[in-house]
């Protein structure tokens, strides 16, 4: 990622932080909408897995400027979400309704690079996720 993605990401969550309770559950009703199946992936509360879903947002997007700086946490993360049964092509899904949602949200302040500043990020954060996942399948192995 560029500095003037990590910018548009940082800037763009700012705009978007004081209504990411709004953006969270349309996020899930967009994903729920288009792929039904996943709710199973998500048993618990509702609303507390909007809490961790909105927390891992923002850490995100507020440690942007240094991301590298969250590779291992990243990795963890992505152990813990081969215990929920999250597949690999859960990820690219993810990606696409979250960069939806974050659009839809923005409404016109939303640009092409936007998108590609985001897509960016959430690639690199799937990418780390999974690998934590390969790791953790191995040592179950």
């Amino acid at each position: 990622m560029d500095m003037k993605h990590r910018e548009l990401v940082l800037t763009s969550y700012e705009a978007l932080s004081a209504d990411l309770e709004v953006l969270v559950t349309r996020f899930y009703n967009n994903l729920f909408k288009v792929a039904p199946a996943a709710r199973d992936l998500f048993p618990g509360d509702p609303k507390r897995q909007h809490q961790h879903f909105a927390a891992a947002i923002a850490m995100l997007a507020r440690n942007v400027m240094d991301i590298e700086a969250m590779d291992e946490p990243l990795r963890d993360l992505g152990r813990r979400h081969l215990e929920y049964r999250v597949l690999p092509e859960h990820y690219e899904l993810a990606r696409k309704m979250l960069v939806e949602t974050l659009a839809e949200c923005a409404g016109d302040r939303w640009t092409p690079e936007h998108t590609k500043a985001w897509e960016a990020l959430i690639a690199r954060t799937s990418q780390l996720m999974l690998h934590g996942t390969l790791i953790e399948a191995r040592q179950q192995q």
